[in-house]
């Protein structure tokens, strides 16, 4: 009987060589790439039940008490509150419903925290960087020979130096902990969008919290509008749901769930 030894690579990345660059230098680049998707994804996960639960600040997004008053009295505008958001739907539809200005200041902060994660990494994780390293804020400002220009207090890990100092065992059994997390929390989020639009998720796609997104989750942000049109029923320009599962026959008609489950076209199977 055979057993196989390895890893779980069924395009055989392990053996590419992106640009080039080495297979050395194209191994850290995905095992950097993973990290960072899985951090992203764990952040998304956490984000969308805390959006779908309609959690928000509860003060003005835009606008506020002093709107059109005094110095602001000239400053076209209106007020948006975080709880208008909240009430769009889904997290995808609430990310529709932001501003054009809120939008470009969150993917601005994504940009300038990339920016700094490639300039003050020291090794780089394809020249024998550890894959994963994210620079101190802190370090990273003029003052201390970085590239931002003014003083940064807080770190992105640990922030507010609560956590003790760790041994390298200890820090290595952290890293494994979050490449797994990682991994997990990247298929939940898909399984959350996924339900979200429709689709059968054993186990989310029954939970009425999750919601329903009738847009287009790839499109770019200067197109996005939220619109609070319904998932139609199927039809020759909006087919049925794909089922994910190939022993769950889908239909071509859908029923409406019960109301005490989750609105919307849902597939017998």
């Amino acid at each position: 009987m055979f057993i196989y030894q390895g890893f779980w690579d069924p395009l055989n990345l392990a053996e590419q060589n992106f640009w080039e660059q080495g297979n050395e230098a194209t191994v850290g680049f995905l095992r950097h790439a993973e990290i960072k998707h899985g951090r992203v994804a764990m952040a998304a996960f956490v984000g969308y039940i805390v959006q779908a639960n309609k959690i928000c600040f509860p003060w003005a997004l835009t606008g506020g008490p002093l709107a059109h008053q005094g110095p602001f009295a000239d400053v076209p505008g209106e007020t948006i509150m975080f709880s208008d958001i909240a009430a769009a739907g889904s997290p995808m539809a609430q990310w529709d419903a932001l501003p054009s200005s809120a939008k470009c200041q969150i993917l601005g902060t994504i940009f300038i925290l990339e920016w700094i994660g490639e300039a003050n990494m020291g090794a780089h994780y394809m020249r024998g960087g550890k894959p994963g390293f994210y620079p101190s804020l802190k370090e990273a400002s003029s003052e201390n020979g970085g590239i931002v220009p003014h003083p940064i207090p807080f770190d992105l890990f640990n922030p507010f130096g609560l956590l003790p100092e760790q041994t390298e065992a200890q820090k290595e059994r952290g890293r494994n902990v979050e490449i797994n997390n990682g991994r997990a929390a990247m298929l939940g989020i898909f399984g959350f969008i996924s339900a979200s639009k429709g689709l059968i998720v054993p186990g989310l796609d029954g939970i009425e919290g999750v919601g329903r997104y009738s847009g287009v989750c790839t499109r770019p942000p200067s197109e996005c509008r939220h619109s609070p049109k319904p998932i139609p029923p199927p039809s020759q320009s909006h087919p049925p749901p794909i089922c994910l599962y190939p022993w769950r026959t889908p239909l071509l008609t859908a029923r409406p769930l019960a109301s005490s489950r989750r609105h919307g076209p849902l597939l017998d199977g």
